[in-house]
């Protein structure tokens, strides 16, 4: 147990980017992502109280922007992990 909550405090610390872009900067996460050429993917967990979620996202075929700057896959999965939390998270009701 020692080993798993050292792995996911390390996993939590990780970039603000992909599924973690998509939630609340309040809301603990923790993932995994990689790139290879015409492959983007990221997976991992959000710590959303109440109701946790896992949440992964594979994307093959990216197609490369001629702007380094404009990454279509990422953008890709920022915009999935949104959706998802929006669709789980907390509403006004």
């Amino acid at each position: 147990p020692e080993a798993c909550d050292g792995m996911i405090a390390i996993l939590e610390r990780t970039s603000r980017g992909r599924i973690a872009r998509g939630v609340p900067k309040d809301i603990p996460v923790g993932h995994k992502a990689g790139s290879l050429p015409g492959y983007r993917h990221d997976v991992g967990w959000v710590r959303l109280p109440g109701q946790p979620y896992i949440l992964s996202v594979f994307l093959e075929n990216v197609l490369e922007s001629p702007d380094p700057k404009i990454d279509r896959g990422i953008a890709a999965i920022e915009a999935v992990a949104r959706r998802v939390y929006e669709a789980v998270g907390p509403t006004d009701e």
